[in-house]
């Protein structure tokens, strides 16, 4: 849907459960069609059924009961109904999930769920232990951009690149004046396709690029086309939040990383 003379705003949605559902549902259209949430001889609707049932398990193992922050762009329709554009969702800091029910997820596919759970774990000891480690031992807190997603209706009208400051601004705002974070803070995400791993944005660092195995095709390799998505390739950026403090805990986490290299 193409916006002429359209009016959005940031809306901060962490407390309502029925922005948390459509987030869920934008977010299995926007990510269905990805390598590891589809098989070559699977249907897009068994896709997309799939990638719903993975964030939903998400949102109560990971998400859920004030772990997360979720803000949302919102606009009208010309019929006057308010609709969500964009999506983002930032978990404070970050702790190992709680084990929920996965049973939908392998009704549904058996080896999806096996591949994109494998894929967690793998992430969880070479990504998300070693932030944990690095704040309580440096004494900051974080946020982890868990994922960013466009409504499909509005796809190509940029409003992830005019939009995500100001969502994250209005999380980490919120959670400073809940007490959940502290002024001393790094926001990290995990990059996985080559069209994202060549953009930087304003004060975001590169701390970390792995390779889940010797033989990845790498995403910045000249055999990456510009929108591949290759699971075994991983770039972590991080951002300092707060105070001045921050930029150099970013700094050290580029360290840590750099002398724990994994098959890289």
């Amino acid at each position: 849907m193409p916006l002429t003379n359209s009016k959005m705003w940031v809306e901060l949605c962490s407390d309502c459960e029925a922005d948390w559902n459509e987030a869920i549902i934008i977010c299995a259209k926007a990510f269905a069609s990805r390598p590891w949430f589809s098989l070559a001889n699977q249907d897009r609707e068994q896709s997309l059924r799939f990638t719903k049932a993975y964030f939903q398990y998400m949102y109560e193992t990971e998400l859920s009961k004030g772990r997360a922050g979720l803000a949302c762009v919102k606009t009208r329709r010309p019929n006057g109904a308010v609709a969500i554009a964009y999506v983002a969702c930032f978990i404070f800091n970050r702790q190992t999930p709680s084990i929920g029910d996965k049973t939908t997820m392998e009704t549904i596919s058996k080896e999806l769920t096996e591949i994109n759970f494998d894929g967690d774990e793998w992430d969880e000891t070479y990504i998300h232990d070693k932030i944990r480690d690095a704040a309580l031992s440096m004494q900051f807190s974080y946020m982890f951009g868990v994922f960013y997603a466009v409504a499909p209706d509005f796809v190509g009208n940029r409003i992830g690149a005019r939009y995500m400051d100001a969502c994250l601004d209005a999380v980490y705002s919120d959670a400073i004046r809940r007490g959940l974070l502290h002024q001393t803070c790094v926001l990290y995400g995990i990059i996985d396709d080559s069209k994202q791993a060549a953009i930087t944005r304003g004060n975001r660092r590169e701390v970390a690029h792995l390779h889940k195995s010797k033989d990845t095709v790498c995403l910045r390799s000249p055999n990456a086309n510009a929108y591949q998505i290759l699971d075994d390739c991983v770039i972590i950026m991080a951002t300092p939040l707060g105070s001045r403090r921050s930029t150099d805990i970013v700094e050290k986490l580029h360290t840590i990383f750099e002398n724990n290299l994994v098959n890289n």
